[in-house]
């Protein structure tokens, strides 16, 4: 069994975050005493509960529940372009080059997404600049331990830049 183990922390090592949480516990067989049939029971139990748990697992924005929306507006529909490049230079000067977040953009059939992933993968904010001219700010749950003022910074100076002037 621990031979087996040894093989499958190797394994681990080159795999992506998805296994992240089979990476925490694999430690743990190695220092405990596998005679004692009780307390392999729990260490299995807590390493299957960790692999189902998808610990690892960041929200899409498939994930509607996942995502609040923390500021909306909306711009003359001639500046969409502008206000994009504004939104996607404002989100990639948010964080410093040694921190691990990728500012991504998308061209979609309804207008234009501009996101920030940690780790490449684990979506922390996203814009929607529509062409209709409404745009909308998201925060994933996934970002509650990053610091996203970077971002909510950038998007409502981009706002205050572009919006179009409230009708009295």
């Amino acid at each position: 069994m621990v031979n087996f183990i040894k093989i499958l922390d190797r394994k681990i090592l080159y795999l992506n975050a998805e296994f992240f949480c089979l990476r925490a516990v694999i430690p743990f067989l190695y220092i405990s005493n596998f005679s004692d049939n009780y307390m392999k029971k729990i260490i299995l139990l807590v390493l299957a509960f960790s692999v189902l748990s998808g610990c690892s697992s960041a929200p899409t924005r498939l994930d509607t529940s996942e995502f609040e929306s923390l500021m909306s507006g909306s711009i003359s529909t001639d500046v969409i372009l502008e206000f994009t490049g504004c939104v996607y230079d404002g989100f990639l000067s948010s964080h410093s080059m040694l921190t691990d977040v990728d500012t991504k953009q998308q061209i979609r059939t309804d207008g234009y997404r501009v996101e920030t992933y940690a780790g490449g993968r684990m979506l922390l904010m996203s814009a929607d600049i529509l062409n209709s001219g409404h745009v909308e700010l998201w925060e994933s749950s996934a970002a509650a331990l990053i610091n996203t003022s970077g971002e909510r910074q950038a998007f409502e100076s981009c706002l205050v830049k572009y919006q179009l002037e409230k009708q009295v």
